[in-house]
This record gives C-alpha cells, structure tokens and sequence, in this order.
C-alpha cells in the first residue's frame, strides 16, 4: 500500500530534510526483499513498513499500522522478552538482535532485525528505523554445521574403532581417544609417529599398500587387515578402511578407520572357544616349533554323535545350550596346558602340547571322555550323550596344519564309522584312504567339467497295466583309465563334499532334457517320467527352489514328468528347511517320492508332516520276499498305510517273479529292480521304448 502522507509528512521544519530523505528511502526499500521500517519514536507510530514484511511475517502490512505493537505477538515465546528487553535501546544505540517469527500457518521463521535511531543537526532523535532480514537459511546452515559438528565428535571421540589422520608421508597426525582402550596407548603417545611402528612385521607391505592405493586414485576406498601391537606386548586383528582426503587436487591426508575384528576371527561366539581359524594358527606354530626341535604335540578332535537327530529332538536353541555345556566340561577335564577350539558344528579339538606318547595321548583322551559320564539337561530331560575321538600322535615335523587337522579328522571319521563312543588313531591305512578320497574328489570336480559323467536310467513299471512308466535317473562316472565306476565309489566322497549338489543338479538337467526328447519321439510314452534324487546338502542353503526352476525353463521340462526323491535321513537333518523348499516346488507343479522307506526311526512322523505323492519302499524289504527272512506282513501294513494316505508306492529291489506276484497282488502300484530292469544307457532305453514291454 501507499504510505499515509499526514503520517510521512513533518509539521517541524527542523524535520523536511528528514521528510526529503525519508521519501527516498521509502522508494528504495519498496524493491528490496528485506523488511525496511520507520517508525515515530515517541508515539510508536509506524511511519512506513516496505512489502518484504508481508513475505516474512505472514501479515499485511495495514495490520502493522493498525497495530504497530502487533508484531511482538508474532514472537515466539521464548524470544519474546529478549526482543523487548532491546527496543528500550533503540534511541540510544540502536540493537541489533534475532528471533524467531511464528507465521499464521504455523511455519517458524528466524529474523535479524537491527534498529538504529534518526537524529538531526542538533541531535534530537525524529525517527527511528529498522531493517529485519530474513535469516532462516543461514540459521538452518549453521545448526545443520553444529548438528555434523557434533556427530563428527562423537565418532571421532566416542567411538570404539580407531581413526587415525596420515599425512602423505605416512605420519600420523591424529589418532582419536579410542586408541586407549583399544590398544593401550595415549593418542600422544603415536601422534608423529610412522604408519608402520606398531604393525606386525609380517602385514607391514599390506597397509603400505593400503596407503599407497588410495593415494594413487584418491576416488577409491582401500580396504585391508592387519595386526596391530598393543601396549601390552600382544596383537589384535584390525580390519582397516582407508580414504584420501585432497586439498586442490592433491593428496593431503589419508584417513584410516580401523576395526578390531580379534574376536570375531578368532573366537567361536556360541562357546567363547578358539574357532578353527585360530586353531590352524595355533596348530602352524607348534608345528614349527616342533621342526625346531621344541616340544611336540598331539591333536584330538571329537564330535558328539547322533547330534543331528538331537537337535531334530531337542530344537536348535536347546542343541546350541548343549554345545556351551560340552565346552564347558572340555575345559573342565582338559589339561591346563592344552588349546581347545570348535572346529564347527559339534565338531571341537584339543591340542595337547609336551604329549607325544600314545599312551599318555590315550589317558588324556579318557579324562576328556569322563566329561560325557552325566547326561546333559535338555527340554526332553536328561538327555546322555557321547562322542567320537580322533587322535594324532606326534604329527610328522614337515606336516603343515590343514594335513594335521585332515588327519585327525580322518581318524575321526573312521571312528565314527565303528559306532557311538568310539576313538579311532590315525595311521598311514587311513592316510591312504584320504589321498585315495582326495583324488577321486580332486577327479570328479573336473568330471563335472568335461564329459566324463553320463547317466544310466533304471526302468519303472506300472505293475497294475505291465507297462513302462517312467525311469529312475543315476549317475555314473566313465573315469579315464579307470572305466565306468559304480555310485558307491563316488557318490559318498561328494557327499562330503560341495560337490553332491552340484552333481544332482547336473543330473536333473541332463534327465530332464532328455525326458522331453524321449516323450517327442515316442508318442506312446508322452506320460513317461523320470525320478531324480536330492542330497540332503540342498537343503543347507535357500537356493534350490531357484535352481530347480531356472532348469525346467531351461530344459522345457513340464514339471509333472520330475519326481524328485528325498531319503527320511533328509528330513531328519533339515526339517523346516525341507518342509519349505517342498512346498515351494509343489506349488509348481513338481512331484515328490519319500525314498528308502522303513529304514529309519520317524517315517511316520514324516509322512504326516510333509506332502509326498509317493512313497518308496526300501529295496531291503522286498528282496528278502521269499527268503527266510521275509517279512511280508510289514511290506503289506506299509503299502495299505501309504494307500491310506493317498500315497502311490514303489517297490524297489524287485527281483524275482514270486516277488512281483505278492506286490501286484498286494495292490502295490509301481516296482523297479533288476527283475524288471537293469539301469541301461540312453541307447539301451530307447530300444526298450520301442519295443513298449509288459511285464
């Protein structure tokens, strides 16, 4: 609005030039954002309040000359009484003061408002003017510095990992308050010092080239681990994390934040032992000791058995307690000068340092058993429990430590196989048998790359029409110089390996592919399918139902010419993850079969818990049919039971005529065996598949 001219213009000819000036100014200030103001100093009134006042309080400005005391009300509280406390200064001085305005929507402005006095030849004061800035920004800027401010000294401070400032020479020029604690040291006490002072020998060429790489593209992060000398005479592990800080496109400090990461290398977190890492550190050290002719040692690890069916029984966070109650009475019954560690698992190892005789290897052994003598407390009641040792006498001086813990373990493994309680000593037959198992690991990983695998399919009959049904997919192995090798000589050493899954899934493919191409070719068997089994190390991850599928997308196989079959040892071991990869799969369309039915504990229990379309019966079961020891009772209760269930069965081992006379006439739907068929190459199939038998 326009400015009141009985308000602008001044009776008193000591104040025209104050008019004169006043108009000038009144024309500037209408073009500038911020609030420019005259007022009357003894009356209060408002001579003049440019546009910006509007923008910045929310308000016209008629309302300001209605009420020139209106502004303090748009005053936030707590600024209020600084702001009056001021316009008592403003004849003398002037003030110059910020507050925050609260706007009719609510939003909070900040405003400087700096107010000065008018005075005229002879001093007396005629006006008084004002100019408030909106400050908002500025404000928002500076606390968003403090707020970084505050957090920057926190983590430079507060922190419990290390930070320390290089310059480009490699000299600290900084280290944060947490070195303290963390290593030992007042930050004085390596501020000036070389990158290099307190690093382990060994890992000094790794953090100069951390340095030197962030140095070189000062757009990179270098990341590297490293050991650190403490105050104290010992080491920490410290995972390092550095950046280049520039200064006009040069490289002038290098920031390094480094973790302590002792415990998480080194120490298994469930039993607070020594994990394997630490146990193979420990195990290289003896064994140099030992090359420098220093005492030797001997190395038991142990394994608690029929751990997997405990935690099947138990739950996992009651196996987890069991295994803190193992450590505990390990440590308890182990002597003082011995290391124990969890390898994994259920899986932990003693090394007894200065016992190099198998006699005194075998009394300590014994004391470390007498810690199983009392059952352990479980959500089931007592529950006892017993383990397997493996035991290595006085490693060889030139064994490095992954061979003395493969031996050991070896030893393990051969205990085990002799039953629950058992301790076994390695020795050069089980060395053997370890390079024997390593190279056929060693040759399967590279038949799996080559052509060396094939399958051999064996024949399923429908036993109700005689007529061909599908086919049992199994892997054989034609090893150059060796020639076709049976399952049994391959198949369990990839079981203990990684490479079972990679071989089912490789045989899934193939048998899925060529599934397709028989059911194209030969009209008359468009229904045909083919089983395919899974380990249960499928089950340890979450990626089969991915794998799976991307396979039938790749093969064009339907779904409904795939059984897959699962053994109850699976179950067993896997439970929900099993339960959940099924489910997953069914909803697409695939077929599952329970494999070797009867030989375990939980079948039942399995049945009634997962969706199976078939059940297979144990080959065991049906070749003792017509021996003296047939048990054809329990064979029928199993195929009535599945029927009962909605389940189809197949009989496996099926050999002799009087055997499928029983199953057909114990309304058993499908039967396989070397009675019916031997598995057979793809050429050998396809003959059968034109000649379309009945059995």
């Amino acid at each position: 609005m326009g400015l009141d001219p009985t308000l602008w213009s001044a009776p008193d000819p000591r104040l025209r030039s104050l008019d004169r000036a006043d108009d000038l100014v009144r024309q500037i200030t209408e073009y500038v954002r911020d609030v420019f103001w005259l007022k009357e100093p003894g009356s209060g009134r408002m001579l003049y309040v440019s546009p910006a006042y509007q923008n910045v309080w929310g308000r016209t400005v008629d309302s300001l000359y209605a009420a020139p005391a209106s502004f303090l009300d748009s005053i936030h509280p707590d600024d209020r009484d600084e702001v009056i406390a001021n316009l008592g200064s403003q004849l003398t001085g002037g003030y110059d003061v910020e507050y925050r305005v609260v706007r009719p929507d609510g939003t909070i402005r900040w405003v400087r408002d700096r107010a000065f006095p008018i005075a005229d030849e002879d001093g007396i004061v005629g006006r008084v003017a004002g100019i408030a800035q909106d400050v908002t920004e500025r404000r928002k800027a500076v606390e968003e510095l403090q707020t970084r401010e505050r957090w920057y000294r926190t983590v430079f401070e507060e922190t419990s990992d290390l930070i320390t400032v290089f310059d480009a020479a490699g000299q600290r020029r900084f280290v944060n308050p947490s070195v303290e604690k963390v290593l030992g040291y007042e930050p004085s006490d390596l501020v000036g010092t070389s990158v290099l002072v307190n690093v382990h020998p060994d890992d000094r060429s790794r953090v100069e080239r951390l340095l030197t790489k962030v140095k070189e593209d000062p757009e990179a992060t270098a990341r590297a681990e490293y050991r650190l000398l403490r105050k104290d005479g010992t080491y920490g592990v410290f995972e390092g994390v550095a950046v280049a800080m520039r200064e006009g496109g040069v490289v002038e400090t290098i920031v390094v934040c480094a973790r302590d990461v002792t415990s998480s290398r080194f120490i298994d977190p469930l039993t607070g032992l020594p994990n394997e890492n630490l146990l193979t550190q420990h195990l290289e050290l003896f064994a140099r000791r030992s090359r420098g002719g220093l005492a030797g040692f001997s190395l038991v690890v142990l394994g608690l058995d029929r751990f997997r069916s405990i935690t099947s029984l138990v739950g996992e966070p009651a196996a987890d307690q069991l295994l803190v109650e193992v450590a505990r009475r390990l440590r308890a019954q182990a002597p003082e000068a011995s290391i124990l560690a969890r390898i994994h698992g259920d899986l932990f190892a003693a090394i007894l340092q200065g016992v190099t005789g198998l006699d005194e290897v075998l009394a300590e052994v014994s004391r470390l058993e007498a810690g199983f003598g009392q059952p352990f407390a479980s959500p089931m009641g007592p529950l006892p429990v017993t383990a397997g040792f493996g035991i290595l006498v006085a490693p060889p001086a030139e064994a490095g430590a992954g061979e003395i813990l493969r031996d050991a373990l070896e030893a393990l493994a051969s205990a085990k196989r002799l039953g629950h309680g058992r301790q076994e000593v390695f020795d050069e037959s089980m060395r053997r048998r370890a390079m024997e198992r390593l190279d056929i690991e060693n040759g399967l990983r590279r038949a799996l790359q080559t052509d060396e695998l094939l399958i051999h399919y064996q024949p399923i009959f429908d036993m109700r029409s005689g007529r061909l049904a599908g086919f049992e997919a199994l892997a054989r192995w034609d090893r150059p110089g060796a020639g076709l090798l049976p399952p049994a000589s391959f198949i369990p050493v990839a079981e203990a390996s990684d490479l079972i899954c990679e071989l089912d899934l490789w045989v899934f493919r193939r048998a899925a592919r060529q599934i397709v191409s028989w059911r194209e070719r030969f009209s008359r068997h468009s229904d045909l399918f083919v089983s395919v089994n899974l380990s249960g190390r499928h089950f340890q991850g979450g990626s089969l139902a991915d794998r799976v599928k991307t396979i039938l997308a790749e093969t064009g196989a339907p779904p409904a010419a795939i059984r897959l079959e699962i053994t109850e040892g699976v179950l067993m071991k896997h439970g929900s993850a099993t339960s959940d990869a099924i489910e997953l799969l069914r909803e697409d369309g695939l077929r599952f079969a329970l494999d070797d039915f009867g030989t375990g504990y939980s079948s039942l229990a399995a049945l009634h818990r997962y969706r199976f379309e078939t059940l297979k019966i144990d080959g065991s079961f049906v070749m003792s049919l017509g021996t003296p020891s047939e048990r054809p009772e329990l064979v029928r209760a199993i195929i009535g039971m599945a029927h009962t269930m909605g389940l189809g069965v197949v009989a496996e081992g099926v050999e002799t005529a009087e055997q499928l006379a029983f199953l057909r006439r114990s309304h058993c739907e499908f039967g396989q065996g070397y009675g019916l068929g031997r598995p057979m190459d793809e050429a050998q199939v396809e003959a059968l598949l034109r000649r379309d038998p009945i059995v």
